[in-house]
């Protein structure tokens, strides 16, 4: 079992770290998911904070999965996301960090 482990590890820890970006950025959605709203006005200190988020993750997405050895291998398995999916989500996430809380410029 060691052997497998050993074997397995270098490109296992990656895609462990990659599946906790994946999560985080699930969870940023979800809390800055009111940072649009007009009720907070435009340049509101959360609609900042949601902007530096979103594009901070969008390049952590980046720079975890060129660290996965053999991406494009575990893409093919469905393990992880394809490279063209990945970059539609940081493409999307660097869209809302240019977006979010700048008044005649919302998503919404």
């Amino acid at each position: 079992m060691r052997w497998v482990k050993a074997l397995l590890g270098p490109a296992l820890n990656p895609i462990q770290e990659f599946r906790k970006i994946r999560a985080d950025v699930v969870r940023a959605l979800v809390l800055y998911a009111n940072a649009d709203s007009p009720l907070l006005g435009p340049n509101h200190e959360r609609a900042r904070e949601a902007r530096a988020v979103y594009r901070e993750l969008a390049s952590d997405l980046v720079v975890c999965a060129n660290d996965i050895p053999l991406y494009s291998f575990w893409a093919r398995l469905r393990v992880l996301p394809r490279f063209d999916e990945l970059q539609v989500a940081k493409d999307n996430l660097i869209g809302l960090s240019n977006t979010v809380g700048l008044e005649g410029e919302s998503l919404n």
